[in-house]
């Protein structure tokens, strides 16, 4: 088995996207998706220094099933 450096499973998880790409996903502000964030809807990836940080798509789209549930 290979190892590697990154902190998630890609395979689980799906391609890492950035917070921009998120706020264009959900159509919102940048602080609705950092607000999102902080609350802990996503998995979240720290990349690089304190600002760098990534969100997994598989939990982007857990968020909208439980968000259109919750709307049904």
């Amino acid at each position: 088995m290979r190892t590697t450096n990154i902190p998630y499973d890609r395979t689980a998880e799906g391609p890492l996207i950035t917070v921009k790409k998120l706020m264009d996903w959900l159509d919102c502000s940048r602080a609705h998706a950092y607000r999102l964030v902080h609350r802990g809807e996503f998995k979240v990836v720290p990349v690089g220094d304190v600002k760098g940080l990534r969100v997994t798509t598989k939990s982007v789209e857990r968020y909208l099933r439980r968000r259109e549930k919750e709307t049904s």
